[in-house]
């Protein structure tokens, strides 16, 4: 029947964009990040290296970000996008 989208801006971002505390969006907006997305890049790592390579690969990853957080933090931020449907049972 209807869909509508729905954006929210990162509040990472707004809060960064509100008080300017560089370090602040470096040691917080990261580990959100890493709730979600650790598991996802470890599951993608080969089974065939150690496990503990593969833990150190995705601990690197993150530390190089958090490198590009700290260079540019106004340039970090993940939107949230919903989308609404309304269906209709026939």
């Amino acid at each position: 029947v209807d869909i509508q989208e729905m954006v929210t801006e990162c509040p990472y971002k707004a809060r960064f964009r509100a008080i300017g505390d560089k370090d602040w969006i470096v040691n917080n907006y990261p580990e959100t990040l890493q709730t979600w997305s650790y598991p996802v890049f470890f599951s993608g790592l080969s089974q065939e290296r150690p496990e503990a390579e593969r833990h150190a690969i995705v601990k690197q990853f993150f530390d190089r970000y958090k490198e590009d957080i700290a260079d540019r933090p106004e340039a970090h931020g993940m939107d949230y996008v919903h989308h609404v449907v309304t269906l209709r049972k026939r």
